[in-house]
């Protein structure tokens, strides 16, 4: 055998240095799926989608149909690039979702690619991307194991294995009770579900109304002090107000007394009554017409008195009118025919005469002359109070009726009072000025401004410190 030349064996060395890196260079590319053909389709998750390694598993109902290529943000979302053998993207439906699953409890995730109920539609191999399994539980879940993972690995394993020994052997054989547990549960939870709109509208409702007694409890801490003084009054004068509890007794007894004897008389006086009351119910209209026509004839009193004048006094013209004639039996009796009720008749203006007998001649059954000046023959009657559809007479606001000319009324009852003012007769007892004097009794006693006292404080202990002297130092 002859020897081989250095040449020789250095290209031996060389040749077989480019057949071992080709060897191991195929190795890898077969690894990375290099010289197989695969369909490209993006799944775009939350940031669950972050816990994939690549080269992750894609399967459907077990069988393994593909890989993860490549994971990456996009925006909000994870986008998940999958590589699928294209046999199975012409035989899956196009509606296909995929839910991220691991592999044992806190294993490696894998997609898990979920065909809808029916088979659903379309191929996979026609579409770009699919959407992740939001249906039921699946994401919740994975977001819990992934918030439960740090904490398992910061528990030691020995006692996370003795927790997990003790609560399997608890649980063991009550799977079936466990479950109509959780199921009772369940429902319950799916009526809090329902009701939880009307539970957040009580829990606002609850922090507005405790918003508004926050803000109020400032003047009720100061109402309080401010009854604290009338209390320690009241006690300082509990003997004068025993007495006085004692004289009211006394004076409801006999009360009580005369109701008791003369109960049936008062219920006599106001039965009899009741008719005279009625008519002047019927006739109170005509109260307020009178007075109108009383204050025209005040207006015009100068005039009729002839104030000013040289020979001053009461001018008067008479005209005579058509006598009724002699009584004739059986045509002038008297007799009750006239059914006219409440009017008001007005006043005639200058140079005229009141009618003879404005809205017609009372019916007394007597013989009615004609006359010159009967007045209208129509008046109508005034609207009866008695009736619920009667209109409600406003009162008369002070200051309309005007002065009368030529006359000084010191008071000056016609003219407005001053803003809050009122007019209203009022003794001094539970008056607006007995409770100022007592609000500042308080408040000089508190070291305060009157007005930190309420109002209804001062009411309350001014009968109390009625008759009392108080001095202020």
């Amino acid at each position: 055998m002859t020897r081989m030349s250095a040449t020789a064996r250095r290209l031996l060395a060389v040749l077989f240095v480019i057949i071992v890196a080709a060897f191991i260079g195929g190795s890898i590319a077969m690894y990375n799926k290099a010289f197989t053909s695969v369909s490209e389709i993006d799944l775009y998750t939350d940031d669950v989608g972050y816990a994939l390694p690549k080269h992750a598993d894609v399967k459907v109902r077990g069988v393994n149909i593909g890989r993860v290529t490549e994971v990456e943000p996009d925006g909000d979302r994870v986008r998940v690039q999958l590589a699928i053998d294209p046999d199975y993207t012409e035989k899956l439906p196009a509606d296909v979702t995929a839910r991220l699953i691991p592999k044992t409890l806190f294993g490696e995730r894998f997609v898990d690619i979920y065909i809808p109920d029916g088979g659903g539609s379309g191929k996979l191999a026609d579409v770009d991307s699919i959407a992740q399994d939001e249906r039921g539980n699946a994401v919740e879940l994975d977001r819990v194991l992934d918030g439960l993972l740090p904490v398992l690995e910061a528990v030691p394993p020995h006692e996370l294995a003795a927790t997990l020994g003790a609560l399997s052997q608890a649980l063991q054989g009550n799977g079936d009770r466990l479950g109509v547990s959780f199921e009772q549960l369940g429902k319950v939870f799916g009526g809090i579900n329902e009701d939880l709109p009307a539970l957040e509208s009580g829990l606002q409702d609850l922090a507005t109304f405790s918003q508004t007694y926050t803000e109020a409890v400032p003047d009720l801490i100061g109402a309080l002090d401010a009854l604290r003084t009338t209390s320690h009054t009241v006690v300082e004068k509990q003997d004068a107000l025993r007495g006085s509890i004692q004289s009211v007794t006394t004076a409801s007894n006999d009360l009580a007394g005369f109701i008791d004897v003369n109960k049936q008389s008062v219920i006599d006086v106001l039965a009899d009554s009741r008719q005279t009351l009625d008519y002047l119910a019927q006739y109170s209209p005509v109260l307020e017409c009178s007075v109108l026509n009383f204050q025209k004839s005040l207006v015009n009193s100068d005039d009729i008195l002839g104030v000013g004048d040289e020979h001053p006094g009461i001018r008067v013209t008479v005209e005579v009118v058509n006598p009724r004639g002699r009584y004739l039996p059986n045509q002038d009796e008297p007799r009750a025919f006239d059914t006219r009720g409440a009017r008001c008749y007005g006043t005639p203006g200058p140079g005229e005469n009141f009618p003879a007998a404005p809205g017609g001649a009372l019916a007394d059954g007597a013989y009615q002359p004609p006359t010159r000046n009967p007045g209208p023959a129509v008046i109508p009657d005034a609207p009866d109070p008695r009736s619920s559809d009667a209109p409600i007479t406003q009162p008369r606001q002070r200051g309309s009726v005007p002065d009368a000319p030529g006359r000084y009324v010191p008071e000056q009852p016609n003219r407005p009072l001053p803003p809050g003012v009122d007019d209203r007769p009022m003794g001094y007892e539970n008056s607006p000025i007995e409770v100022a004097t007592v609000q500042t009794i308080y408040g000089a006693a508190k070291g305060e401004a009157p007005e930190s006292t309420p109002g209804w404080v001062a009411g309350l202990g001014a009968p109390a410190l009625r008759g009392a002297e108080v001095t202020i130092r």
